[in-house]
């Protein structure tokens, strides 16, 4: 049961270090000069009345 709760804590020690690491690199690539938003292009359809 103890080495369970190790490789628990392990994983969420990772899936944490993980998260951080694309959210900081998130934020770097958001202070390039060309916005990233620039190539998606995305269309709402609505129902018409």
């Amino acid at each position: 049961m103890k080495n369970l709760g190790l490789f628990f804590l392990a994983l969420g020690t990772a899936l944490l270090i993980f998260v951080v690491y694309n959210f900081v690199r998130e934020k770097n690539n958001l202070k390039t000069p060309v916005p990233i938003e620039e190539g998606v292009k995305v269309i709402f359809v609505s129902p018409t009345k």
